[in-house]
């Protein structure tokens, strides 16, 4: 971008001012079924326009696309970038890479009955990449735009991005495939949540045949072929607790959660035009929309979380979680703003200027159910003034808030592996207010009674707030009472569950990956 924004800092204001349980929501809407995935050959050159997307093994295996960046076609000694995913570099959250070395290599002319005649390129250095708000990653060869195109590789232009309804393909290699050809339509832009990542305007496409080593496929324009986005995830859950997580983004919509199934999702290229002058990257903020950049060290708080709801008959008013979030950040002062998911690239509304040393962003989430945000910004002084790269490069948080009311606390189900393969065992999540101390008893067949207040026993939460319940290394189950108290102190309802050792189960227990990241 040319023009940084003009935008006045009003100090005395301390802003910056510009002109139950919820699973998440299935839908199942009558989408197109489009062709299944095509294999690609060239060896009678149908396709050498594609020869500027290979295969990018470094950190991960995925997909990567030659950029061009010539100005007007002609062919100098300019770094030759490639385009990928920032997970495939890097997964961290908080850090956005910058002029860091990579190791690794990319091979292009990736085709099936093209084995023989691939070329091998080292990779040399990170220019940009980041998992926050976007999934994507500039790298530079060990080789100029000019030895690669003089060796028939062709790059792909960046592109203004496509209307919905728009036909596009996806070129790409899967884990133990070759380039593959799949074709769709976008969709409309949609705001991701791929717990902890949050992922917004991304583009939407129903594309198949994508898997494992299709992270960093380039989305073209057909007609011209032109590269419009990167493809950097897609849905395989297969249980609600997964959804929403890795592997199984959802979409945000009315403020709550909803999972598809077969969906492709993507980070248009948007930013990245005007990002390349004479044929190299430009860090200039009034340039790109990529910079500046600068390090969030934050924890991701859990993606739902309990409230307790007002009782006006009790005269009780609404209890909600703190944010508690403790951070460091490698700029001096930071900024923040409790809003919208779409407030966050604007700089209305964020707070004063505070110091990073010993950051604690600790307010109460909200009293009302549905998702909630927070946006949080880097920045080296107090007069230093907002550009559309310093916000759109902001850490967005979210959680959802749900009213349990008096349900039961959650019951995890967790299987030894290993050495440890003899045994399950269970553990059970603390969430304040709601679940403020739990309390459980133990015992074979159907002993004990749940609802016979005696013998029950307080446990107590570890450091990463799940609270050790019991194991099974015997044979049958072993049966686990738990209840808990909120803040207020009033019980919830009690639960039963029972406790199987690995021997009996068959398989994976369902719930094993409930465990996410506390």
């Amino acid at each position: 971008m040319k023009k940084t924004l003009a935008i006045a800092l009003i100090a005395s204001l301390g802003h910056w001012a510009l002109p139950a349980h919820s699973t998440p929501a299935e839908t199942h809407d009558a989408a197109p079924v489009f062709p299944p995935a095509q294999r690609l050959y060239n060896k009678d050159g149908a396709y050498s326009h594609l020869t500027g997307i290979g295969r990018f093994k470094s950190n991960m295996q995925c997909t990567a696309s030659l950029i061009d960046t010539r100005h007007r076609h002609e062919i100098l000694d300019q770094p030759a970038y490639v385009l990928t995913s920032g997970h495939c570099v890097d997964s961290g959250q908080g850090k956005i890479l910058t002029n860091t070395p990579i190791t690794g290599h990319v091979e292009f002319n990736y085709f099936a009955d093209t084995t023989d005649s691939t070329r091998q390129y080292a990779l040399k250095q990170v220019h940009w990449s980041s998992m926050r708000g976007i999934d994507l990653a500039i790298v530079e060869l060990d080789a100029s735009l000019g030895d690669l195109m003089q060796a028939g590789i062709q790059p792909l232009l960046i592109a203004a991005p496509l209307k919905p309804g728009s036909d596009i393909v996806i070129v790409g290699a899967p884990q133990g495939e070759h380039l593959q050809l799949s074709s769709c339509r976008l969709e409309s832009l949609r705001d991701i949540i791929e717990h902890p990542w949050i992922w917004p305007d991304s583009l939407k496409t129903r594309c198949r045949g994508l898997g494992q080593g299709s992270s960093g496929s380039p989305i073209l324009d057909p007609r011209s072929n032109t590269l419009v986005g990167v493809v950097n995830t897609l849905n395989k859950a297969s249980t609600s607790h997964a959804k929403c997580h890795r592997n199984a983004p959802c979409e945000i919509s009315d403020n709550a959660l909803h999972w598809q199934a077969n969906v492709v999702y993507g980070p248009s290229t948007k930013r990245l035009q005007g990002c390349f002058v004479q044929g190299r990257l430009d860090l200039s903020p009034r340039q790109c929309r990529l910079f500046p950049t600068y390090a969030i060290d934050a924890p991701s708080p859990r993606l739902q979380q309990n409230y307790l709801g007002a009782r006006p008959e009790l005269d009780l008013k609404a209890l909600s979680p703190t944010w508690n979030l403790k951070f460091s950040a490698s700029t001096a002062f930071y900024r923040y703003k409790v809003d919208s998911r779409q407030s966050c690239a604007s700089a209305a509304g964020y707070s004063m200027a505070m110091s990073t040393a010993n950051a604690h962003i600790n307010g109460p989430i909200g009293t009302d159910p549905g998702l909630h945000w927070l946006c949080l910004v880097g920045v080296e002084s107090p007069e230093q003034k907002p550009t559309w790269g310093l916000l759109e490069n902001a850490l967005i948080v979210a959680t959802e808030l749900r009213d349990q009311q008096n349900q039961a606390p959650e019951l995890v189900m967790l299987q030894g592996w290993g050495a440890a393969a003899g045994y399950r065992s269970a553990m059970v999540l603390f969430e304040p207010p709601a679940h403020e101390r739990i309390f459980i008893k133990t015992g074979v067949l159907e002993h004990p009674d749940c609802d016979d207040p005696k013998d029950y026993e307080e446990i107590f939460p570890r450091s990463n707030h799940y609270g050790f319940v019991a194991e099974n290394d015997q044979a049958g189950e072993k049966k686990i009472c738990l209840y808990s108290q909120n803040i207020r102190g009033e019980p919830s309802k009690t639960a039963s569950h029972f406790l199987k050792s690995r021997n009996e189960s068959k398989g994976k227990d369902k719930d094993q990956d409930r465990l996410d990241k506390p």
